[in-house]
């Protein structure tokens, strides 16, 4: 049992070394993405709401856009944020021409004036990227999904290591509870072991889910075991017409008109305009829908031409679902402000994992 001990030790302090400082990144930035929206909507500030006059009349969706596109002529906007409530005004996403610098643009939705420009669209794309892959495609994808892989390890190790060899009054108030110590290496230890513990739950979930997002056989096979696709985008695009030359399609208010009929407890509408050559308008609506995740949502697909709604199979709205879960679980969007300010103390406490774990390391080279 001891040489067991001795070598998941080993293995662990080594994996710990191979990955520590990239996965001391990873979590800082992931800590840092889970107030995205919060900080989104709080550098808006006044933005995002409008005074509505007596008698005043919203323009329509189609109008605002074009609003926006004599505005802002250099800019390519992919999707729109439309709002039940009057007073909240319209909300268009953009990049510059290169697709690089985004943005939102916060429009008056009754006169169209341009109210505020925000960048804190980019800072948080960039944000999720570091997080992902550092900035580095795919080679920074396959370096954060092995260093996922190894601190799933770390977890697992972590729990052999931090198990008592004897549970007693002494070994259960060390394991349960932290404390100072006399030296600082006591106190770094205490902190590495007793932190980790209590963080061991929400970190496996969020490891998990790295992990079934990051390899794509994993994904699959969770797809397939709970009824969905392997590729729910490919196989949507199956089941929607094609564009149709020469035809007008129908204003965009429209649609968003029918999304809201569908869900009358919908507070917000997303609508995609990335893809204008499209036979159909892709919409959400949702009770909340922020930078990644949404709140009570729908997706929809309507024909442009007729209004009507695409039907797709179960397998593939439940594929949609399946990967929303995935990302709202890793992220700590599903349970409203509480949950959210529990995934900030759980992430806080995982990047401080290989900052103690380093000096104690220190500590074990310094006493040889």
């Amino acid at each position: 049992m001891m040489n067991f001990r001795k070598d998941f030790k080993r293995w662990h302090r080594w994996l710990g070394v191979l990955s520590g400082v990239v996965f001391f990144f990873v979590a800082l930035t992931g800590t840092l993405f889970v107030f995205a929206d919060e900080a989104i909507d709080a550098v808006a500030g006044g933005a995002r709401q409008v005074t509505v006059e007596r008698g005043g009349q919203q323009l329509s969706v189609d109008s605002l856009m074009q609003c926006f596109r004599t505005t802002c002529s250099q800019r390519k906007p992919f999707y729109a944020d439309v709002y039940r409530a009057k007073d909240r005004s319209f909300r268009v996403a953009s990049s510059d021409t290169q697709g690089n610098d985004l943005a939102y643009t916060y429009l008056n939705p009754y006169t169209g004036e341009v109210i505020k420009v925000s960048r804190s669209y980019q800072f948080f794309f960039t944000l999720a990227h570091l997080h992902a892959e550092l900035l580095m495609g795919e080679w920074g994808k396959w370096i954060v999904a092995i260093t996922t892989l190894i601190f799933f390890f770390e977890l697992l190790s972590g729990l052999i290591l931090w198990l008592p060899r004897r549970w007693n009054a002494k070994s259960r108030a060390s394991s349960f509870r932290i404390k100072r110590g006399k030296t600082w290496w006591t106190w770094a230890y205490n902190l590495h072991k007793v932190l980790g513990f209590y963080s061991l739950v929400p970190a496996l979930v969020v490891t998990l889910t790295a992990l079934i997002m990051s390899f794509g056989a994993i994904t699959r096979v969770l797809q397939q075991a709970l009824g969905g696709v392997d590729d729910p985008f490919a196989e949507a695009e199956r089941y929607e017409p094609a564009a149709i030359a020469g035809r007008a399609s129908l204003p965009l208010s429209v649609a968003v008109a029918k999304a809201f009929d569908k869900r009358p407890q919908a507070q917000q509408c997303r609508v995609s305009l990335w893809n204008s050559e499209s036979g159909v308008y892709h919409l959400k609506v949702a009770a909340y829908i922020g930078l990644v995740s949404s709140r009570d949502g729908e997706n929809l697909v309507l024909n442009k031409y007729t209004g009507e709604e695409i039907e797709l199979p179960q397998p593939v709205k439940r594929a949609f679902v399946i990967n929303e879960w995935l990302l709202r679980l890793h992220i700590g969007a599903w349970g409203g402000l509480v949950v959210k300010i529990l995934m900030f103390i759980v992430g806080a406490l995982l990047t401080s994992l290989p900052v103690t774990g380093l000096l104690l390391l220190i500590r074990h080279k310094g006493s040889k």
